[in-house]
């Protein structure tokens, strides 16, 4: 039986970040629907209940939503899992990515027209998780915000470290910078993928960079590109760099290297937490977290909003874009109205970008 629980919050992560474009808040939102109100293996909105914490103990938001899901539903083992199905689909596409960036069509309207809807309907998505966050009452700690986890036994500690050792040995003797440097990124991330932009930006990129050396020109391309492909936007970007620097075994070390931090600080909250349940101090902190969770989260809003909503003008102004306001629009409808899901108003959406820009193309 527990096996099964964890097979299927693999497929159902994997699922998830195979078909959702966006990243962590979009991930989070799916992941609300899915385990809270379709399977029921969560409370409802549990996830959103907990998104201030989620989105504030460092790591990645997709990658804390697993781990924390997994860890409510099957403990420590089932948060493997999930973490494990959150960054296989990233680690596959762009590794096949990595060997076909320059064959990447650029300046293909029907391509831009999907693209521009697919932005405009994540700006909705994080839109109604910020509204959602917002209204959401504080959860009642002594109902269970943290969890409950048995110490290992000794026989499962020794297997445990028994069968990492020689991975982290292999890592540490072929790729040890690359281990390195984003076992880094993995601790000082807080707040999702985007943070960690200017970190790559200054590794990576430019003549003096650290490694790799791309341009800032590819570079924009590369993170536009991590936006529009499915999966954590910072899990994408860690796979190319990692195969980058060290082909596929690279890419593994890295992916893996940049998910681990967040499962044992992610680990260590909510197990805090459970052991602080009666505490006015925690209660205090998560109080705090929730502010700082929305603030978070609307630098996200914006970052969407103007690669969709609004545009910027060569004189720096802004100036809305009528077609996304409109799929933002739908969006919000489709979301808050009819309760869609986040997969199916993505769907749609770009499959209503596609269809407009076949027609102006038709007309033009």
């Amino acid at each position: 039986m527990r096996h099964n629980r964890y097979l299927q919050l693999f497929w159902e992560f994997f699922k998830t970040s195979l078909f959702v474009v966006g990243g962590g808040y979009a991930i989070a939102a799916e992941a609300n629907d899915k385990f809270g109100k379709r399977l029921r293996w969560l409370k409802e909105d549990e996830i959103l209940d907990n998104l201030p914490l989620i989105s504030s103990v460092p790591g990645l938001i997709a990658g804390n939503t697993a781990i924390f899901t997994g860890l409510k539903t099957a403990g420590r083992l089932g948060a493997v899992a999930a973490l494990t199905g959150s960054a296989v689909p990233s680690l596959v596409i762009f590794t096949l990515v990595s060997y076909g960036f320059t064959l990447v069509p650029n300046g293909n309207s029907l391509i831009e027209g999907s693209f521009l809807a697919l932005r405009s309907s994540l700006t909705a998505v994080v839109a109604t998780t910020m509204y959602s966050t917002l209204m959401r009452k504080a959860p009642d700690f002594e109902k269970g915000i943290g969890v409950e986890l048995k110490p290992l036994r000794t026989k499962t500690r020794i297997t445990a470290i028994c069968a990492a050792l020689p991975i982290l040995a292999a890592a540490a003797i072929f790729h040890l910078d690359i281990l390195c440097v984003f076992l880094s990124f993995g601790t000082i991330c807080i707040g999702g993928g985007f943070p960690l932009v200017p970190f790559y930006s200054r590794v990576f990129t430019g003549p003096e960079a650290l490694f790799v050396g791309m341009t800032e020109e590819n570079f924009s391309n590369l993170m536009a590109l991590t936006q529009m492909t499915p999966g954590p936007v910072s899990v994408n970007a860690a796979t190319f760099f990692g195969i980058s620097m060290g082909g596929i075994f690279g890419g593994i070390i890295a992916t893996a290297a940049l998910l681990t931090p967040s499962y044992f600080m992610m680990t260590g909250a909510l197990t805090a937490l459970y052991k602080l349940k009666k505490s006015n101090a925690a209660k205090i902190a998560f109080a705090i977290m929730k502010p700082i969770s929305l603030c978070l989260m609307s630098l996200a809003l914006w970052k969407f909003a103007t690669m969709s909503v609004v545009t910027r003008c060569a004189a720096g102004s802004f100036e809305l874009n009528l077609t996304g306001l409109a799929i933002f629009a739908i969006s919000v409808i489709l979301l808050k109205k009819f309760k869609f899901s986040v997969m199916a108003s993505v769907a749609s959406s770009a499959a209503a970008g596609f269809a407009i820009a076949l027609l102006n193309q038709w007309r033009g």
